[in-house]
């Protein structure tokens, strides 16, 4: 999943460095990672190849191609305010153990007004969406994978929210390669080699921290996503009494705003959304939306 959508990007940067005009699919996929990874550092020319397309310059070693990534280090963004950090969790997940004490509850109630839940569904439908297409959205949730060897991946049972589930995969893998994940488990960094031919199957110690690290993946990015140091948690279901084949087809006929329920909790600290995720992980957020 998280390949498709880094191949996506990676196209983009190759239409900018170079004529793919003549190239096959093929052709652009292995251009494009050819040229991620690329030192950029070491410059160099693009020698033209066949047919006069321009070629990329030779990869670096592996070890020249770019520094270890920066681990455990607190993020903050220009625009936030400086007390709006993102911790890395203490242990190699943020899963709290049962009975350790949590913070106070943070976070200012919310329901979103109809008129907002109905440009929220077009943004994400359309104006005419199919109705077997929104049911599959309002019965997806978040799971991990029950197949063995594949414990780290997100389960998509059927067709629906994957552009939702790519990057939201693509955030648990880099947690669970380059975050603190990896360096608890290798010290030195070759977390992925360890991990060899099966990089998503979880032993038995990481079944437990599968939640807590899908919280944090969520709460990383919602904290690249908002310019500001202003986060809105909110639960999508249907209004109550309601089923979700109902409310799939109040949305696809335009009635949505009367039919879903989005509520949440305004926060102004990352490390609150984080608790309210970490929260949700292993009750709604695993369930239909």
């Amino acid at each position: 999943l998280a390949q498709a959508s880094k191949h996506r990007c990676l196209c983009w940067a190759v239409c900018g460095a170079m004529d793919i005009s003549g190239m096959s699919e093929e052709e652009q996929m292995k251009a494009a990672l050819e040229l991620s990874m690329r030192d950029q550092s070491h410059g160099g020319g693009a020698p033209a190849g066949m047919g006069g397309i321009a070629q990329p310059a030779p990869l670096a070693a592996p070890e020249a191609l770019c520094p270890p990534p920066d681990r455990g280090k607190v993020r903050s963004q220009l625009g936030k305010d400086p007390q709006d950090v993102l911790v890395p969790p203490a242990r190699s997940s943020a899963k709290k153990q049962r009975g350790e004490p949590r913070t106070a509850e943070a976070g200012t109630p919310i329901q979103l007004p109809e008129a907002e839940v109905i440009a929220l569904l077009s943004c994400i439908f359309g104006d005419r969406p199919e109705a077997v297409d929104v049911e599959r959205w309002l019965q997806v949730g978040f799971q991990f994978s029950p197949l063995p060897g594949t414990e780290w991946g997100l389960w998509q049972r059927q067709g629906g929210p994957c552009g939702i589930l790519v990057p939201v995969q693509a955030f648990l893998l880099k947690h669970l390669l380059f975050g603190d994940a990896a360096v608890e488990a290798s010290p030195q960094g070759d977390v992925a080699s360890q991990r060899g031919a099966q990089p998503l199957a979880a032993g038995a110690e990481e079944e437990d921290e599968r939640s807590g690290a899908l919280a944090y993946a969520l709460a990383s990015m919602l904290f690249n996503a908002a310019p500001q140091s202003s986060y809105f948690v909110c639960r999508v279901a249907p209004q109550e009494g309601r089923s979700s084949n109902d409310a799939a087809a109040d949305i696809a006929s335009g009635r949505g705003g009367s039919a879903i329920a989005v509520t949440g909790k305004r926060v102004t600290r990352i490390s609150d959304a984080l608790q309210l995720l970490e929260e949700a992980a292993g009750d709604w957020l695993a369930g239909p939306a």
